[in-house]
């Protein structure tokens, strides 16, 4: 390694923003939920198979009728009222990331500026935020002229700007302004 690439390599980190939330899955209270419904599925399909046995005993339909329905809709109101609670809770979170990944990047977008005296000619450049990853911007140098370089999250946990090439490798490396 280069003088400059030590420079460089003390400038700006790569922030840790963590694994993001994931996706909804339902939980097992729900699928308890559903189970029940079925449950109630399946006794009012025997209630209505033995309709005409409980009417020959003198029996009533209504009773039997009711308790199944309500062993149908109360589970399956309960699980899409906790479906609804859970969706929610996920959309939350997946937006609290968002946020803190757009916080992030602003915030690593400025200090980049700073710290090599560029500017990204796109207003929402894509800033890589995991080690190893890395972008393809246009940026104003601090001569002035623009390029295409290659903004780097190397694996060492620091940014490198590397301009030229058809990969971050063949680029040439920018070196930090003076501060």
């Amino acid at each position: 390694m280069t003088g400059a690439v030590g420079l460089i390599t003390a400038v700006v980190p790569v922030p840790n923003l963590g694994p993001g939330p994931g996706t909804y899955e339902p939980g097992w209270l729900m699928q308890v939920m559903l189970f029940l419904a079925m449950g109630g599925v399946l006794y009012f399909v025997a209630v209505v198979f033995t309709r005409e046995q409980r009417v020959a005993r003198g029996g009533s339909l209504w009773g039997p009728f009711i308790v199944a329905v309500l062993a149908m809709v109360v589970p399956l109101g309960v699980a899409y009222v906790i479906d609804s609670i859970e969706r929610a809770r996920s959309t939350d979170a997946i937006s609290e990331y968002a946020d803190r990944e757009s916080q992030l990047v602003d915030e690593v977008k400025a200090q980049l500026e700073e710290a090599f005296g560029i500017s990204y000619v796109d207003d929402y450049p894509y800033v890589p935020l995991d080690d190893g990853d890395y972008s393809r911007e246009m940026l104003v140098l601090p001569d002035g002229s623009t390029a295409e370089c290659f903004t780097v999250a190397e694996d060492d946990g620091y940014y490198r700007i590397r301009c030229g090439g058809d990969q971050p490798e063949d680029g040439v490396e920018l070196e930090p302004v003076a501060p």
